[in-house]
C-alpha cells in the first residue's frame, strides 16, 4: 500500500487524532507531486465514510475529482457535495446502508430524491423490522419512519417474519409492526407505534396486541410504569368516547377476588408450614449474664494425674493407647513428650466429653485416671488389636487444672489440629439407625451424576437424628475440622471420610451421599428463618465451608449456634482459625474482656466492623461496651441480609474520593476501600472505647414497635397487622414530603425497605410487594399515596392475568415474586423496628433504637450504623446496625464539604 493508503487504514477513531492523520495527509498532498489519483481517491473516500467535510472540500479544491458516492456516505451534505462535483451515486445501494446504520437523514434524503429503492416486500420488511425491534430504543425513529412515513407504507399492513415463536411452527408468521413490538416486547415502540395510528386490534391478524402482550412479556415486571402507558392507550382505544380511568382498589380486589382467594389458601399453607417446621437448638444455652466473672473450678478428668510441666511453648503430650483385641480389657496406655517442631506422628481425638459424672478409668503408668464414659468409648474402639496407637487427646494430653498450662496448650491448639496425621472423628456409639448413613454413603460413593435416587425415608430420618448429635454443636468442632489434613468420622463400628460425609450436604454435583440433606436436595428456607429457627442440614453445610483464614463474622455465624463446657471457650474455641498472635488467651481474665479483646482482634485483623454484623440484636449487656457482641446469644432474627457495594462509574475519571476531617485535615480513600474498610483512624482506647471514623447522616424521626421473632407475631396473627399498621402509618407521613429522587413513591420504598432491597434483587421486588400487601396490608398506604403505585400494579397484574386459576397454565398462587419478597421479608424485619427520619428516608434497626439516634455511615460496614449520644455528651453508645433506604456511600463521599467525624464509641 502506498503511504496514504497505510496511513488511513491505520487511522483511529478520535477525533483528535484524526487532526494529526489530515496533517500528514496534508503534506503528503504539498510534498509529494507524484501521488498518484488512487492515492487522492483514497483520501476523498475517507472523507466521505467519515463525514469530513472540511478536508473533502480541500481535495476537491486541488482538483481531485470524486468518481462515487460510496454506499456507506457519512450525511446528505457530503453525498450532495460530492455529486455536484461529477459523482455518481448509486441511490439503492445508499438507502440499504443508510438503514443498516441507522442514518435516517440520508435514507430521508435519498428517498426524497431518488424514490423509495428499499425492498419492501411484506417478509423482507417483516424479518427486517423484527431484527429492529429486538434492538430496544436503537432503531426507534427508524421504524417510524418505516413504519407510517415511508412511500406506500401502512401502518397496519400485514407483513411475514420468522418470529421464532417455537419450533412446531417454523414457517413465516403473518405479523404487522405492532404486533412484531408486542412479541419483542418493545415497550417504547409499542408507545410510539400506537400514538402514530396503529391499529391494536392488528387487523388481519389472529390476535390482537393486548393478547400478544399477554403471551410474549419477556420481562413482564421491568418497567411497569411505561408498560402502564401502554395499556392505558389500549383500554382508551376500546371506549369510544376515550373516557377510561384506573379501576379503584377496591374495584380491583373484586376483580381479583378468585386469584386472592387462592393465593391465601397456599399463603396461609405457607406459613402452617414454617410454623411447623420450627425447631430449636439441641441443647439450652448458656447465655452471657449466667457466666461468673472468673476462671471457674475444673472437674476435668484429667485433674487426678500428676503431669510433669512441659519444657517449652511448643511441647505437647501424647497418648500412646497399647493394643488389645478385647474390648472388655481396661484401658492401658502412657502419656509421652514430644514437640511440635519435632514433627511427631500422631493422630488427633475431636469428640464431646458429654457426661463429666466421670465413671470409667484409663490406666496411664498404672494409675487409674478417671475420664467420662464418651471418652472411654472413643478410646475403646480407636484401641488397635496389636500396635500402639499415638494419639493427642485434649483431656488427657493438657493438665487441665493448671491455668498457665491451660492457656499455652490453647494457644498451639490449631498447630496440634493441623499437624496431625489424621483428626479422628467420634460422633458415638450406633444409635437411630446411623448405620444406615454410612451405608447410604458408601454405596453411592460409586455413582456419578445425574442418576441420584431420592433417599429413602429411613436413611433420611437417620441423618437427621445423626446432624443433631452434640459433637455438631461443639465450638471445639470448629478448628479440629478445619485445620485437619484429613478427617475420619466414626460412630460406632462405622466410620467414613469426612470429605464423603461433606459432599452428603453439599448443594452441587461432589458425589457421596448427596440427598441426604435437605440443603443439598433443593432450594429451601435458611438456618436464620425466625419461623423455621435453628436448622441442622444448614449448621453442618456452614462447618463444611469454613477453613483457616475465614472472615471472623463466618465463624461467629457458626459457633452461635454451638456450646461449651467454658464460657470463655465460646472464643478459645476459635483462636486457631486464625494467625499466630491473633489474640492472647488466657484463662484467668473475665469473660467480658475476653469477649472485647476477640472483637478488638477481629477488627483489627479484618479492617472492617463485619463482626457486628451477626451478633448486634441481642438484649444489652450492661457490662460489656455497646459494640462487643455477646458471644453467648444464640439469637438470629434481625440479621440484615449481607450487601455488596460496587463502585460507580465516574464521569470525572477519578479513582476514590477526598474527604476532609473536622481538624481540616484532608484524605483520600480508594472507591473499593470506601465500603470494605475502616478509614484510618481506627482506635481502641481505655475504658472500652472504639474510636473509628465516618459521616452522619440522618437522624431517627419516629419509629415504631418490634416485630418481635416469635410465632404470636405470625402474618396473619393480630400482633403482625397491628405492628404493620403502626409501620405503614409512619410510611404514610412521608408522602407530603417525599423525594422523588429516593423513589418513584413511598409505597416503592417502603416495599424495599421491608426486604432491606439492595437494589440487585432478579425478581420484581415491587411485583412481589404487591401481592404480598393483599394479605398483609393496612390499606393506609394505599390510600395516602397519590403516586397510586399499589393500585396501578394491581391493575397491571390483574390485567395480565398473573395468578389465574388457568388450567394447565403453570401458574402457582404463591408466584416467585410473592414467595421471594416474602421469605426476604420476614428474614430483613423479625426482630426490627421501622423507623422515618428527619431527612424523609425510612429505614429498619434494631429494638434498642430510639427517636433521636443518630444514622451514622461507618466505611467498613456494609450498612449503616445507629449511634446515640451519651448523657453526659462524651462519645457514643451503638444501638445496632440499620438499614436506611437510599444509603450510598459513593454518594455521601463525593460531598467533599460532609467532612468526616470521629466517633468515640463507649
Amino acid at each position: 500500500m502506498t503511504p496514504a493508503e497505510t496511513a488511513i487504514r491505520l487511522s483511529p477513531y478520535d477525533d483528535d487524532d484524526v487532526e494529526t492523520l489530515f496533517a500528514f495527509l496534508e503534506a503528503l498532498i504539498q510534498h509529494d507531486q507524484g501521488l498518484d489519483d488512487s492515492d487522492h481517491q483514497e483520501m476523498m473516500l475517507f472523507c466521505a465514510k467519515r463525514n469530513y467535510i472540511d478536508f473533502a472540500k480541500r481535495l476537491l479544491g486541488r482538483g481531485v475529482q470524486p468518481q462515487q458516492v460510496p454506499a456507506n456516505v457519512g450525511s446528505p451534505e457530503m453525498a450532495k457535495l460530492l455529486i455536484s462535483h461529477g459523482a455518481s451515486i448509486d441511490p439503492a445501494a445508499v438507502q440499504k446502508k443508510a438503514l443498516k446504520k441507522k442514518g435516517l437523514g440520508l435514507l430521508r434524503w435519498c428517498v426524497s430524491e431518488y424514490g423509495p429503492l428499499l425492498e419492501s416486500d411484506p417478509e423482507t420488511l417483516g424479518n427486517m423490522g423484527y431484527r429492529m425491534l429486538n434492538c430496544g430504543l436503537i432503531y426507534l425513529d427508524t421504524i417510524k419512519y418505516l413504519a407510517s412515513e415511508y412511500p406506500g407504507s401502512d401502518i397496519d399492513a400485514v407483513l411475514t417474519a420468522n418470529l421464532r415463536l417455537g419450533d412446531e411452527d417454523p414457517e413465516p408468521t403473518p405479523t404487522n409492526w405492532l404486533h412484531m413490538a408486542a412479541l419483542q416486547d418493545n415497550i417504547w415502540a409499542m408507545d410510539m407505534l400506537l400514538k402514530a395510528g396503529a391499529d391494536p386490534t392488528c387487523p388481519g391478524l389472529q390476535d390482537d396486541v393486548s393478547t400478544a402482550i399477554r403471551q410474549s412479556s419477556h420481562y413482564m415486571y421491568r418497567n411497569i410504569s411505561e408498560r402502564l402507558k401502554v395499556i392505558q392507550m389500549l383500554e382508551r382505544r376500546k371506549c369510544k368516547d376515550g373516557d377510561w380511568s384506573l379501576p379503584s382498589y377496591m374495584e380491583l380486589k373484586a376483580l381479583l377476588a378468585d386469584t386472592i382467594a387462592n393465593q391465601r389458601l397456599a399463603w396461609d399453607k405457607r406459613l402452617e408450614s414454617l410454623v411447623e417446621s420450627k425447631q430449636g437448638l439441641p441443647f439450652a444455652p448458656t447465655r452471657h449474664s449466667q457466666a461468673s466473672a472468673s476462671m471457674p473450678s475444673t472437674t476435668a478428668p484429667s485433674s487426678a494425674f500428676a503431669y510433669r510441666p512441659l519444657h517449652n511453648k511448643s511441647a505437647m503430650r501424647l497418648l500412646e493407647l497399647f493394643p488389645s483385641d478385647n474390648r472388655t480389657e481396661p484401658l492401658l496406655g502412657r502419656l509421652v513428650e514430644s514437640d511440635l517442631t519435632l514433627q511427631p506422628e500422631y493422630e488427633a481425638l475431636s469428640y464431646v466429653w458429654g457426661d463429666t459424672n466421670v465413671n470409667e478409668h484409663i490406666f496411664l503408668d498404672e494409675q487409674a485416671i478417671p475420664i467420662t464414659p464418651n471418652l472411654h468409648s472413643a478410646l475403646v474402639h480407636l484401641r488397635d488389636a496389636s500396635d500402639v496407637r499415638t494419639i493427642w487427646v485434649d483431656a488427657l494430653c493438657i493438665d487441665q487444672s493448671t491455668h498457665a498450662e491451660r492457656n499455652q496448650q490453647v494457644t498451639i491448639m490449631g498447630d496440634i489440629y493441623k499437624s496431625a496425621r489424621q483428626v479422628v472423628v467420634w460422633l458415638g456409639e450406633t444409635a437411630d439407625n446411623s448405620h444406615l448413613v454410612f451405608s447410604y454413603i458408601k454405596d453411592k460413593a460409586k455413582n456419578t451424576f445425574p442418576n441420584f435416587p431420592r433417599p429413602p425415608v429411613a436413611h433420611r430420618q437417620a441423618w437427621k437424628a445423626l446432624v443433631r448429635r452434640p459433637w455438631f454443636f461443639r465450638t471445639w468442632v470448629i478448628q479440629e475440622v478445619a485445620l485437619s489434613r484429613k478427617a475420619v468420622i466414626m460412630c460406632g463400628e462405622d466410620s467414613a471420610p469426612w470429605k464423603d460425609l461433606r459432599s452428603g450436604n453439599r448443594a452441587d454435583i461432589s458425589g457421596g451421599a448427596r440427598g441426604l440433606s435437605s440443603v443439598s436436595s433443593g432450594p429451601r428456607m435458611g438456618a436464620d428463618h425466625p419461623f423455621v429457627g435453628f436448622d441442622a442440614d444448614s449448621h453442618v453445610r456452614r462447618l463444611r465451608m469454613l477453613k483457616p483464614g475465614s472472615h471472623p463474622a463466618e465463624v461467629i455465624k457458626y459457633s452461635r449456634a454451638c456450646q461449651s463446657t467454658e464460657i470463655r471457650d465460646r472464643v478459645y474455641g476459635l483462636v486457631g482459625l486464625f494467625d499466630p498472635g491473633f489474640m492472647v488467651v488466657d484463662y484467668d481474665l473475665p469473660v467480658d474482656e475476653i469477649f472485647r479483646n476477640f472483637t478488638e482482634a477481629a477488627i483489627r485483623k479484618t479492617g472492617d466492623l463485619g463482626i457486628l454484623k451477626w451478633f448486634g440484636l441481642g438484649p444489652y449487656s450492661e457490662s460489656l461496651p455497646s459494640w462487643v457482641p455477646d458471644f453467648t446469644d444464640t439469637a438470629t432474627a434481625g440479621t440484615l441480609p449481607r450487601r455488596k457495594w460496587f463502585p460507580p462509574y465516574r464521569d470525572d475519571g477519578k479513582e476514590g474520593y477526598d474527604y476532609h476531617t473536622e481538624e481540616g485535615t484532608r484524605f483520600h480513600v480508594g472507591s473499593r476501600e470506601l465500603t470494605d474498610k475502616l478509614l484510618p483512624g481506627l482506635a481502641f482506647r481505655p475504658g472500652g472505647v472504639l474510636a473509628v471514623k465516618g459521616k452522619m447522616i440522618d437522624t431517627i424521626r419516629a419509629i415504631g414497635p418490634e416485630l418481635s421473632a416469635n410465632t404470636a407475631f405470625t402474618p396473619g396473627t393480630t400482633s403482625f397487622a397491628r405492628v404493620m399498621k403502626e409501620w405503614e402509618s409512619l410510611a404514610a407521613t412521608l408522602t407530603t414530603r417525599w423525594d422523588p429522587k429516593l423513589a418513584s413513591s413511598v409505597s416503592q420504598a417502603f416495599a424495599a425497605t421491608l426486604e432491606a432491597s439492595d437494589g440487585l434483587e432478579i425478581l420484581s421486588v415491587d411485583v412481589g410487594f404487591v401481592q404480598w400487601y393483599r394479605h398483609n396490608g393496612s390499606g393506609i398506604l394505599e390510600a395516602e399515596d397519590p403516586t397510586r403505585f399499589i393500585r396501578e400494579h394491581e391493575f397491571y397484574l390483574w390485567w395480565l392475568g398473573v395468578g389465574e386459576d388457568k388450567e394447565g397454565d403453570g401458574q402457582k398462587p404463591l408466584n416467585s415474586e410473592f414467595e421471594e419478597f416474602a421469605q426476604r421479608m420476614e428474614l430483613a424485619c423479625y426482630g426490627r423496628r421501622f423507623f422515618i427520619t428527619e431527612k424523609g428516608s425510612m429505614g429498619l434497626a434494631g429494638p434498642r433504637a430510639r427517636v433521636g439516634d443518630s444514622i451514622v455511615y461507618l466505611p467498613g460496614g456494609d450498612e449503616a450504623f445507629v449511634l446515640r449520644r451519651r448523657e453526659d455528651g462524651a462519645g457514643w453508645t451503638m444501638a445496632h446496625d440499620c438499614y436506611l433506604y437510599g444509603l450510598n456511600p459513593y454518594t455521601l463521599f463525593e460531598d467533599e464539604e460532609h467532612v468526616v467525624e470521629e466517633f468515640e464509641i463507649f
